[in-house]
């Protein structure tokens, strides 16, 4: 995923449906958004805030795709909302 800026456009390549096909996807990320952190079987919630003073700023270029993403992808859990930027 790229993005133009903390609240700008993204690119990223997402799934459109289960067949888990990705392709290219462009969308408008917020700088304060609310997400969940799925994690050892906890879900956690996560609000995006600016970075402040105390906080490390890291440019994410390069992410990979575990099996995890493959089944979100796929619906094989009958959950799945597309369209699915996995990563």
């Amino acid at each position: 995923m790229a993005c133009d800026s903390e609240s700008g456009n993204c690119n990223a390549w997402a799934a459109r449906d289960p067949s888990g096909l990705l392709s290219p996807y462009k969308f408008n990320r917020r700088s304060c958004y609310s997400v969940l952190i799925i994690c050892f079987s906890f879900i956690l919630p996560y609000v995006s805030r600016s970075v402040q003073s105390g906080d490390v700023s890291l440019k994410i270029t390069h992410c990979g795709v575990c099996y995890a993403d493959v089944i979100w992808t796929r619906n094989m859990h009958n959950d799945s909302k597309y369209p699915l930027v996995p990563g």
